[in-house]
């Protein structure tokens, strides 16, 4: 079974949605959180990239 992958903003309504403390879990999850994101659109970046050097 697969995971769904969520659409950017679904994913940034779900981050938004998480009440976040001060707290250094709370800190370290918005951390997480934030991660997946950021990782997701460099590799698309990087893949678009890629398509027109190869073409």
């Amino acid at each position: 079974m697969h995971a769904r992958v969520r659409e950017p903003a679904e994913s940034a309504a779900s981050a938004a949605s998480v009440d976040r403390g001060d707290d250094r879990l709370s800190v370290h999850c918005g951390i997480a959180l934030e991660y997946g994101p950021r990782f997701n659109a460099m590799r698309r970046e990087r893949a678009a990239w890629a398509a027109t050097r190869i073409e």
